[in-house]
Parts: C-alpha cells; structure tokens; sequence
C-alpha cells in the first residue's frame, strides 16, 4: 500500500531534471505555447490530486476520530469492570478474614474446653458440679458449635458467590480487552492510512510547487520581454494614464499589493472592470509601442490572452486575461486606442482587466501613473 516513498522519489526527480534547464539556465527561447499548455495540464493534474487527498484526509480523519472515540470507551469499560473486580477481591478477602477469624475463635474455645477437661460430654458430666451444670454446658457448646458452622457456611456460600461474580466479570473483561485489541488495531491502521495521505500530500505539493517554480521562469521571461524595449526610470511625458476601460460604470475590483481571503498572494496590478464587463472595448492606457502580443494561448501563465506595451524610458504596461487582442507586435498605438476586449483568460474567476505597471521590466505599483 505504501507507494509514497516510490512516489515521491520518481516524480521530483523527474520534474527536478526537467526544470534545471527552466530554472538554472538562462532562457535564451521563447516559451511557445505547447510548452504552457503541457505545463498548465501538470498543474492541473497535480491540483486535482492535491484536492482529491484532501478529501480522502478529511473523511480519514472523520472516521480516525470516530474510532478514537470508541476506543476511549472501550477502555473506560474496561478500567470500570477491573475496578469491579477490584471490589469484589476486597469482599472476597472481607470474608475470608471473617472465615479465618471464625475459625480462630472456635479454636480457641476448643482449647480452652480441652485446658478445662471439657473435651467429651462424659468428661463434662463428671466434671459439672450437679446435673443442670452439666446440660447446661452441653447446650453452651452446642450453640456455639452450631453458631460457628452456621456463619462459616454462609461466609462460605457468600464467598462462592462472589467468585461467581469475579469469574463472570474476569469474562467480560477478557471479552472487552479483545473487542479493545481490535478497536486499537483498526485506530493503528487508520493512522496509517494517515500518514501515507500525508506524504502523499507532500509529494504532490512539492511536486506542484516545482510546477509553479516553472511558472516562475515564465514570469522572468515575461520581465525579460518586458524590458526588452526602452530603459530608463519609469516617467512617462504622457502625463496621466487612461483607465483602460471608457464604460461608465467602470471601477476597480482590486488594487497593488498583498491581498486576504478569499484571495491570498500579492497582486501586482490593478484590476479594473465594469457592469457587463465580457467582451467590452479595452483601450491603450497610454500612447507607445507594442512589444509583446500573446493571443494563442489562452493560460498565458496565467495572464491568458495578454500584451505588453512600452511606453519608453523604460516604462511598459502589461494588460492581462483578454477576450480578444486586436494589436500585433511592433505595432504603434496611442494613448486610448482600441487594444482589444475583455475576457476571462488565464487564471481569473471573472471579467476584468489586470493592469501592470512595470519600470525595466519589474512590477511596480501602477496607482500613481493614474493619478490615484
């Protein structure tokens, strides 16, 4: 059953060998579009299966939890039946030392009678001074006789009884111990199960952080091509940036920065949208060159349908998850030119435009370049 080992050996040094060359070499080629899409279909597989243990994991631990349970009650029958049995030894020694105690006392009564000559009832008819001395000796010692083996035999009978008892309860504690042994094997088993889920999980994270590290690299190229164009610091003689959205109703979903729940990360543009925003018109925030046109691939490291545009002094703007793009590299535009529609492209859970703002290729916060 335990292949995780196995699994997780086989497939990290796979996917350590093939990215090497992705990670640790520089990326003298461009990333084509079956590169991506074999890429994005290991992420997806690694996704589902990271989901599926997930839920294997939650429903073991259901079950592990259930069981734990049952196995804290068998033991607590167990300690109350023992402490039963503990009881029960007590009275048992209770009455035999009562037993014990009887026999004592007899004992020394038959030896004081035999001390005294007492022995026989000849020996007492002599002895007894008249003959109602004599009965009523004989009468003494016969209640006593009578009265020692009467509590003898009930201490006896009572001492059989919680034998009995014992006996009984040595049974269904030797019953219960079992049911606890079985119990405790299938609480072992089921962690276990577990940890092997666990493992797994961890392969498949590693695995599917290597998937991301790939990602990465792409991203580097996408900065590399962004900053294939002009160089500078940043400005832009344009004066402000256009919104690339000209709908009324448009606003911004997101802004730059590190984002909570239900979204997690840091964002590095600023999400804009609109009522209806599918398929409508984006335009150029600002007038330059377009450097980079992906219109292929609909992943795009996420982005999906995206372009890149520079607006010199090292100064691009990146505009991500396109429905369409209606511009081709080398191609001038100007400020607020048709550029193409929204779509829902790439890694998004709906329509909008995710703008980047980047001075020589690295991400910077885009708010001030449109006057916000």
């Amino acid at each position: 059953m335990r292949h995780s080992s196995w699994f997780k050996r086989i497939l990290a040094a796979g996917m350590a060998a093939a990215f090497c060359f992705a990670l640790g070499a520089p990326l003298v080629y461009a990333v084509t579009q079956d590169d991506i899409d074999e890429l994005q279909r290991e992420i997806d597989a690694q996704q589902e299966k990271i989901d599926s243990i997930k839920d294997k994991t939650a429903t073991n631990q259901e079950y592990l939890d259930a069981l734990s349970e049952q196995l804290d009650l068998a033991n607590e029958k167990i300690q109350l039946t023992q402490q039963k049995i503990e009881e029960l030894d007590a009275q048992i020694a209770e009455q035999q030392k009562k037993i014990d105690d009887t026999y004592a006392q007899l004992s020394q009564r038959l030896r004081s009678m035999y001390m005294n000559n007492q022995t026989s009832p000849l020996e007492m008819l002599f002895s007894a001074k008249d003959y109602s001395t004599f009965l009523m000796s004989m009468q003494l010692v016969s209640r006593t006789s009578e009265y020692d083996s009467k509590m003898i035999r009930e201490f006896k009978d009572l001492i059989d009884q919680q034998e009995a008892s014992k006996k009984e309860l040595e049974e269904q504690k030797a019953s219960e111990e079992a049911e606890q042994q079985e119990m405790q094997k299938k609480v072992d088993e089921q962690k276990a199960i577990m940890q092997e889920l666990g493992e797994q999980s961890a392969a498949a994270q590693e695995i599917q952080q290597q998937l991301y590290d790939q990602m990465d690299a792409y991203e580097e190229q996408i900065r590399q091509q962004a900053s294939s164009g002009s160089s500078g610091s940043g400005n832009y003689t344009g004066g402000i940036f256009t919104w690339p959205i000209s709908d009324s109703s448009a606003y911004i979903s997101s802004y730059y920065g590190p984002r909570t729940n239900p979204y997690t990360g840091f964002h590095g543009g600023i999400d804009f949208t609109c009522s209806g925003a599918m398929g409508k018109s984006l335009h150029a925030a600002g007038s330059g060159t377009v450097i980079y046109v992906n219109s292929t691939n609909t992943w795009g490291s996420g982005w999906g349908y995206h372009i890149i545009i520079d607006h010199g002094d090292g100064l691009t703007t990146l505009y991500a998850h396109m429905g369409t793009v209606a511009v081709s590299e080398g191609e001038t535009v100007t400020q607020g030119q048709y550029i193409g529609t929204i779509g829902m492209t790439g890694n998004t859970t709906g329509p909008h435009c995710h703008l980047e703002v980047r001075i020589n290729g690295d991400r910077t916060n885009p708010a001030p370049y449109f006057g916000l």
